[in-house]
């Protein structure tokens, strides 16, 4: 019979096995780049576009997406052969026996764990991948602050999560209940980050550009989006990647602009970005993208709250009569299972939604400035080349830059 310690194993492999997959599918594709794949789309990039340098970004990452799954999957071999999950476990209740604060201790431990883990990955991929492509911007002190507040976040807050989880999951109903305790504090979590969360990484200012800042108000009287002001963030202190958002909920909401867009772009090609995020709103896809992941969520619970009354869940890895560790295996096994079945479906819903915001964003201001945004985007972001077929329905929650374009030519 199938044991909880064998499907672990089984998920996990899978899981590296498919990364590495990709990764392999993704190489092999990129030797026919130059001869199958830039013959089709060049005419959509600058005539003097460094196509073999966006090449060698996305071998970069693709790499350094690979060493990061391997690494993290030897890791977490490691621990679980050597029996660590188990004694911490056990620790954990012995000395902290009530069900809050052995969620609370655990949490804590492995948040501290996971922060000093990632730090060299993080630095490298900051300080050494993305300064070789000219777009980093961070300094060390902002490096190291960014990375303070994010661990200080998570001790905030997730241990007094998973304390409330771990007691929850020994009452009655405790499933259900910790499904509608994620549920909500998700959608607390999405109204209170742009007036909370931002500030403390980034420093947000009014928008103080004059021509922009009629046209954009100009943008939000036609399309009657509420919003509470227009700002700024200060992402050239950290990258030169640009992006535009509509933040929060209600009367939190908020357009915040990255800096970096505003440097980078025409007004009109700026007030095309925004109008793109915009009509994610006004076309209700924030809220559906939202009600799909309360879906997944109820669905996980469902299987969740089976398995937890299932014989072959009562002992994972030599712990039997304690709820946390349960929860974390099946949590691990059940995520992994839907994330293999659901991923390719999230994707196409997403590039849907995308194409529908493009459509929304050609029609509130132009098709051609938006477009010349899409362009200017994917040549400061290395970003024209699309990825492989197979790894674009997996994945991309985005369509590529070329298919974005060719859309919005194909409905002037």
């Amino acid at each position: 019979m199938m044991t909880m310690e064998m499907l672990f194993y089984t998920i996990l492999t899978v899981n590296i096995a498919a990364d590495l997959f990709f990764s392999l599918h993704e190489s092999l594709y990129e030797r026919t780049i130059f001869e199958k794949v830039i013959p089709d789309i060049k005419t959509y990039a600058p005539s003097n576009y460094d196509w073999e340098r966006e090449l060698d970004y996305r071998k970069a990452n693709r790499k350094f997406g690979v060493l990061s799954s391997v690494s993290g999957y030897i890791a977490t071999v490691l621990i679980f052969r050597a029996g660590l999950f188990s004694k911490i476990m056990i620790f954990l209740n012995t000395r902290f026996p009530a069900p809050f604060w052995t969620g609370f201790t655990f949490a804590a431990i492995l948040t501290l764990c996971l922060f000093l883990y990632r730090i060299p990955f993080s630095f490298y991929y900051s300080f050494v991948l993305e300064e070789k492509y000219s777009f980093n911007r961070k300094t060390l002190p902002v490096f190291i602050k960014d990375n303070l507040i994010s661990l200080l976040l998570s001790l905030a807050i997730l241990p007094i999560m998973t304390g409330s989880i771990n007691y929850l999951s020994g009452l009655e109903y405790g499933i259900p209940l910790i499904f509608l305790c994620i549920v909500s504090f998700s959608l607390i979590f999405s109204f209170l980050f742009p007036i909370l969360i931002m500030p403390l990484f980034y420093k947000i200012t009014p928008l103080e550009k004059a021509d922009l800042l009629e046209k954009v108000q100009g943008l939000i009287d036609k399309t009657g989006l509420p919003v509470k002001g227009v700002f700024t963030a200060d992402q050239s202190k950290r990258s030169s990647h640009s992006n535009a958002m509509v933040a929060g909920f209600g009367r939190s909401r908020k357009i915040i602009l990255f800096d970096t867009l505003i440097e980078k772009m025409e007004v009109d090609e700026t007030l095309s970005v925004l109008a793109h995020e915009m009509g994610h709103w006004k076309e209700r896809h924030v809220l559906i993208l939202l009600a799909a992941g309360i879906l997944e969520q109820a669905l996980l619970f469902i299987v969740l709250w089976f398995m937890w009354n299932s014989a072959i869940t009562q002992t994972v890895f030599g712990i039997t009569g304690m709820t946390l560790p349960r929860l974390v295996i099946i949590l691990f096994i059940l995520s992994g299972i839907m994330s293999m079945v659901l991923s390719p479906i999230d994707s196409f819903i997403s590039r849907k939604l995308e194409f529908r915001a493009d459509k929304y964003a050609s029609l509130q201001t132009s098709p051609d400035h938006f477009a010349m945004a899409l362009s200017n985007l994917a040549t400061n972001d290395l970003a024209w080349v699309p990825p492989s077929y197979i790894y674009s329905l997996w994945f991309s929650s985005h369509p590529s830059i070329p298919e974005r374009i060719l859309h919005i030519h194909d409905r002037k």
